[in-house]
Formats: structure tokens, C-alpha cells, sequence
């Protein structure tokens, strides 16, 4: 299982722990709960990529040219294309991927969730989200999907198909290729309530306990982090300390603790 911290260009030569950086108390537990529930987990950070991926050739730094969100999702398909494995985005609340990760020997890719610019898809198996995504080493899926981010990166206009997001890619090559798949739905990820409808970020930055779809079944809660680290108004729970955060009542401290 692996995830991704940004850290800040100014720490570069502190030695390698993401603990030591000035990064949001939130991803920090994050993190925390992952190394707990997940023990195989790998942390990557713009300064160890290149143990993993030596001709890796992107910036990863706040000061990139290319949004975060799909330099992050670039870095995933190149660590699944030559490891496999389950990649899960900053911010997300893990609880157990044990099953899931297991799944990875017999399918080619596991999928979470419903990608959010397709109306009711909920549930669909070619309409999954991107923010944790698995596949098998060297796969045929997860090969083209990497060829795909890069044509995406490179010149958006190169599609025949419509794309607003790197999920519209996802949720086209699952359609297209048709390989072994395994998804779980939006029960198990958190980003759905029982009206069925998608729970927006304002929601998960307030106090009020969230309306999941199925509290018994969550995996997860994912979390559009991307979303949050580029909105003004929420650069106070960015700046929060972590005795601020502890002290808080905010749904997000709660998910960690799994108080909901």
C-alpha cells in the first residue's frame, strides 16, 4: 500500500520522515492511522521517489506546473506499473484494506467508490473514483492508464472521448478494456450518504456527524484533499496546530478516531 505527503522545497535536507515537515496536523494523523491499520505501508515524498522510480522525471513540489491532483495520480500509475499495489490518496481516512489488497492477486484492478462527474454512478464498476485505486504489476490496464495521464498532461485535446477529470480516464480505459476487476462501492468509501447523494467537502469540515450510506461497511473515507488544499476558505483548518486540531470537534478529527 503506498500514499503521497508534498513537503515544502525549504526542508530538503532534513533527513527523510515526513514527521519532521511543516505539513497540515490532519495528513500528518492520516498517516498515523494508515501506519496503523495498514502495515505495509510506504510513504512516498518528493525526496524518496526516486528509490522507488529512478528516471522519474516530474516535479512534485508546490511550485509545479502541473495541478496537483494529476501529478499525484501520475506518481500512483507509475509506482502500480512497476510495483502493484494499492495507492490511496492524501487525506484519506483508512481503516482496513486488507481485503481489497488481497483481491490484487486474482484481479487486475480494484476499484472504490463512483467517479463524480458521471450522474449516478454510484455503484457502477466502470465509473469508480481515483483517489485509492489498485492494480496488478505491469498490468495492461495500468499501463495504458499511465499512457493516458501523460497524453492528458501533455495536450488534453488529444481525447475522442469527453474528459473533465483523470477518473473520466479511469472510468474510459475500465470500459474500453474490459479487464479482471473488483469494486466496492460507495458504502465502502464514505463519499456517499443514504440519500444517495455525493457528501460535499463543507460537510466534512464541519461538526455535524456525517449521513454515511453505510457506517458498518466503511473500508474508508476518501477525501477530495486536492480540493481542500487549493480552496481559500478553508486555509484556517490548513493552518490549524496540532493541539488546536486535538481540542476540535470537526468531523474529520472524529473519522480518525473512528467517532462517527
Amino acid at each position: 500500500v503506498w500514499t503521497y505527503i508534498e513537503i515544502p522545497n525549504e526542508s530538503r535536507n532534513i533527513p527523510l520522515s515526513y514527521t519532521k515537515y511543516s505539513i497540515p496536523v490532519y495528513f500528518k494523523k492520516c498517516i498515523e492511522l494508515m501506519k496503523k491499520n495498514v502495515p505495509e505501508l510506504i510513504v512516498l515524498t518528493p525526496m524518496n521517489i526516486k528509490e522507488f522510480l529512478p528516471d522519474y522525471d516530474i516535479e512534485m513540489n508546490k511550485n509545479s506546473d502541473i495541478p496537483l491532483k494529476l501529478r499525484v495520480d501520475i506518481l500512483f500509475a507509475n509506482i502500480l506499473k512497476n510495483y502493484g499495489g494499492i495507492c490511496v490518496s492524501p487525506g484519506t481516512v483508512i481503516y482496513d484494506l486488507s481485503k481489497p489488497l488481497s483481491l490484487l492477486h486474482k484481479y487486475e484492478v480494484v476499484t472504490f467508490g463512483s467517479n463524480p462527474n458521471i450522474i449516478q454512478a454510484k455503484n457502477h464498476i466502470y465509473f469508480p473514483n481515483n483517489y485509492t485505486i489498485g492494480f496488478q504489476k505491469n498490468s495492461t490496464i495500468v499501463k495504458e492508464y499511465l499512457r493516458y495521464l501523460m497524453m492528458y498532461k501533455n495536450d488534453k485535446s488529444n481525447y475522442n472521448f469527453k474528459t473533465a477529470s483523470t477518473s473520466d480516464i479511469l472510468s474510459y480505459l475500465l470500459e474500453l478494456h474490459k479487464p479482471t476487476q473488483y469494486h466496492y462501492g460507495t458504502e465502502f468509501d464514505g463519499s456517499y450518504n443514504s440519500k444517495y447523494q455525493t457528501i460535499p467537502l463543507r460537510n466534512f469540515m464541519g461538526t455535524e456527524s456525517l449521513d454515511f450510506l453505510n457506517k458498518s461497511k466503511l473500508m474508508m473515507v476518501s477525501f477530495p484533499y486536492d480540493i481542500l488544499l487549493k480552496s481559500p476558505q478553508y486555509q484556517w483548518f490548513i493552518n490549524l496546530s496540532e493541539m488546536q486540531f486535538a481540542q476540535s470537534n470537526l468531523i474529520l478529527k472524529r473519522l480518525l478516531i473512528k467517532d462517527i
